[in-house]
C-alpha cells in the first residue's frame, strides 16, 4: 500500500535505495530522505524528530501526538484501531540544510497509512507550503482500509 502511495507522489523515488533504518549509514542521514514510521520504531526517525524538536508544532510521546496543547491519538474498538492520526513533516534536512526530509508517521500504523495517502494525493499542491507540518486523521475499515485523510492541523514551517 505504501510503495505505491509514495511512488505516485515521488515519481523519482529510487527503491533501490530504500533502506531500514538499522541499516542507514550515517553519512546517508544528511542526504535527501523520506522517512516512514515513528521514533518508537524508526531511529531515523527519532534522531530527525529530536533535531527538529523546536520547530514542529507537535510532539510525541506519552501515546499521543500533541499538536501544541491538544493531544491526538486513534480510536480503538474491540481491540481494532477504527480511527487514526498521522503526521507529515516535509523541511530541509536538519543534518544538512542543503537536503530535504519527508518525515511520515502515525499513533499506529494506520495513521502513518494516512499520511502517506494524504501526502500523496495532496502534496504536489501549489497551495501547500514547501516547509510544513501536517497532521491528518482518518477512519479504518475493517478490512484495515485507511478511508480519506482530512487535515486536522498544519502548519508552515518557513516562518
Amino acid at each position: 500500500m505504501l510503495i505505491p502511495t509514495l511512488t505516485h507522489a515521488y515519481r523519482d523515488l529510487d527503491l533501490e535505495k530504500v533502506r531500514l533504518s538499522a541499516h542507514l549509514p550515517g553519512h546517508e542521514m544528511e542526504h535527501d530522505l523520506l522517512v516512514l514510521g515513528g521514533p518508537k520504531n524508526n531511529e531515523v526517525a527519532d534522531r530527525i524528530l529530536d533535531a527538529m524538536a523546536e520547530m514542529l508544532p507537535f510532539r510525541l510521546g506519552g501515546g499521543a501526538i500533541t499538536w501544541e496543547d491538544t493531544a491526538y491519538t486513534g480510536d480503538a474498538t474491540d481491540g481494532e484501531v477504527v480511527r487514526d492520526c498521522g503526521y507529515i513533516v516535509r523541511a530541509p534536512n536538519p543534518l544538512n540544510p542543503n537536503r530535504r526530509v519527508v518525515l511520515i508517521g502515525g499513533w499506529s500504523t494506520f495513521g502513518t497509512v494516512a499520511a502517506a495517502r494524504w501526502l500523496a494525493e495532496n502534496g504536489a499542491s501549489r497551495s501547500l507550503a514547501a516547509d510544513v507540518a501536517v497532521l491528518v486523521e482518518a477512519s479504518v475499515l475493517r478490512d484495515g482500509h485507511v478511508s480519506t485523510p482530512q487535515v486536522l492541523r498544519q502548519a508552515d514551517l518557513s516562518a
